[in-house]
């Protein structure tokens, strides 16, 4: 690999955890995009990518996907379920996937805090040029313990 050190890994460590969710919550969480991701850094890393569809079949994946270069975790809406899901992976240790998780789950927390405030801005301003009075805004979308399996 000239001009370029290879990356040493440690032994690949996955888990997936999930959240209580509202149906409200889960459409959020659907339909978050890579432009939503509110960070550049994840677990001391640079994000490389945020990814909404799978990079095989570019189908979507029904949530949003961040990778680094030591780590990447997964966020999606179960179907059947009233949970989000957050699939994560680390290449380093079992300390770096518990920072990972908490993390995830902070980045989705504030993306769907903002997506949600940005759809009631969007409505606002709709209503607001048909002299239409709103309601009150939304708060945080995702402020629960989470549930390991």
């Amino acid at each position: 690999m000239r001009g370029r050190q290879p990356i040493l890994l440690g032994e690949p460590l996955y888990a997936r955890v999930h959240f209580p969710a509202t149906p409200k919550q889960k459409a959020l969480l659907a339909c978050l995009e890579p432009r939503d991701v509110p960070v550049t850094v994840h677990a001391g890393d640079a994000i490389r990518a945020a990814l909404t569809t799978a990079s095989w079949d570019h189908q979507p994946i029904g949530g949003i996907k961040v990778v680094t270069d030591q780590a990447w975790f997964a966020e999606r809406p179960s179907g059947t379920e009233a949970v989000l899901k957050i699939y994560a992976e680390s290449f380093k240790d079992l300390a770096h996937l518990h920072r990972i998780q908490e993390e995830a789950y902070a980045i989705i927390q504030t993306a769907v805090a903002m997506k949600a405030q940005a759809l009631a801005d969007r409505s606002s301003s709709a209503a607001a040029g048909r002299g239409v009075a709103h309601g009150a805004r939304p708060g945080s979308a995702l402020n629960v313990e989470p549930h390991y399996r």
